[in-house]
C-alpha cells in the first residue's frame, strides 16, 4: 500500500513539473519533432518510419503530419541505398536483377512505395549523388 501511495505522488509530482517545463516553454514538441524527422530523413529513413518513431516518443500525430510533409522521400530513399552501397551507389554498373530485386525488397522493408523505389533504383549514379548534395543544402 505505502509503494502504491508513494508511486501516485511521483506521478503527480512528475505531471506538475512537465507542466511547469512546458509553461516555461522548455518543451516544445513541434521543434523536436522538425530536428527529429529531419535527421531521419537525412539518415535514410521512410515517412512510415519516422512517423512510427515520432508516435512512440510521444509526438501527437497533427504535428508528426505536419513534420512529414517536408521530407524529402526520393533523397531519403537514395540515403537508404547509399548507405548499402546497392543501386545507383552499387560498385557494379548496371546492377544484376537479382541484386535489384534485393534493394527493392530493402526499400519496401524500410517503408518506401514500390514506384518511389523504382524511381530510386533507376537513377543514374552522378543524377542520385547530385540529388542527394542538393536535397543536404536545403
Amino acid at each position: 500500500e505505502a509503494i502504491r501511495q508513494q508511486a501516485a505522488r511521483a506521478k503527480e509530482e512528475a505531471t506538475t513539473v512537465a507542466k511547469a517545463l512546458a509553461q516555461a516553454g522548455a518543451v516544445d514538441d513541434e521543434a523536436f519533432a522538425a530536428a527529429r524527422a529531419r535527421r531521419l530523413n537525412q539518415a535514410g529513413r521512410s515517412r512510415r518510419a519516422i512517423a512510427a518513431h515520432l508516435a512512440a516518443k510521444g509526438v501527437d500525430a497533427s504535428t508528426a503530419e505536419g513534420m512529414l510533409e517536408e521530407t524529402d522521400e526520393l533523397a531519403a530513399a537514395l540515403g537508404h541505398l547509399r548507405r548499402r552501397r546497392t543501386g545507383p551507389f552499387a560498385a557494379e554498373q548496371p546492377m544484376p536483377p537479382e541484386a535489384r530485386l534485393k534493394a527493392l525488397g530493402a526499400l519496401a522493408r524500410a517503408g518506401f512505395t514500390r514506384d518511389l523505389a523504382e524511381r530510386a533504383l533507376d537513377m543514374e549514379p552522378e543524377a542520385a549523388t547530385d540529388y542527394l548534395l542538393a536535397s543536404r543544402r536545403v
